[in-house]
């Protein structure tokens, strides 16, 4: 029997091979689908704070972890679109509201130097202008980078990144210059 393994080293030489693909295969099958099965993973260094739920809306709360210029990381957990739409009290000041629609399993990004601001979400619907109003909590995962290194261009208000990846939209905060940092 060992003559026999040892005669013929060719058939050794491709079951290994053929046990090495297999094993192979399966190694970089299941890294890509661990990769892209759960695209709600948040970010490194995006801490679950500086935000809050409350009647259905979305509060941004920059200055609860002590910097008012904080970067938010927020993912549509929905399978339909979702409208985000900026509230504003009856005392603030005019604006420009900074409305935004993030796709269904996508991420937004959001920067802010206020003290607070609030979003209400709403799914498209025909029968209302601005869609059907939905409960923000039960549609969205929100995280913050509380220390935030903007360059001189880039502070304020805005949509970083509208609806991306997790992995665009990380790249799209790094092409605008903005450090997001662990402090």
């Amino acid at each position: 029997m060992i003559t026999k393994t040892l005669s013929n080293p060719f058939l050794n030489n491709q079951k290994c091979a053929l046990v090495l693909g297999v094993v192979l295969s399966i190694a970089i099958f299941s890294h890509a689908t661990a990769a892209t099965s759960n695209p709600s993973v948040l970010p490194r260094g995006c801490h679950n704070e500086g935000y809050s739920f409350h009647h259905k809306a979305l509060t941004l709360l920059p200055s609860k972890a002590g910097n008012n210029d904080s970067v938010y990381f927020v993912y549509n957990n929905s399978g339909s679109t979702i409208n985000l739409y900026q509230l504003k009290s009856a005392n603030a000041h005019m604006g420009l509201n900074i409305n935004n629609k993030i796709r269904a399993y996508s991420w937004g990004v959001y920067s802010s130097d206020e003290d607070l601001v609030r979003f209400a979400c709403s799914i498209e619907n025909s029968d209302y202008d601005h869609g059907q109003l939905v409960d923000c909590q039960e549609r969205l995962d929100v995280c913050e980078y509380t220390h935030v290194k903007y360059g001189l261009n880039n502070r304020g208000n805005y949509w970083m990144s509208r609806s991306n990846t997790r992995g665009g939209a990380l790249r799209r905060v790094n092409r605008l210059g903005v450090l997001l940092t662990n402090e």
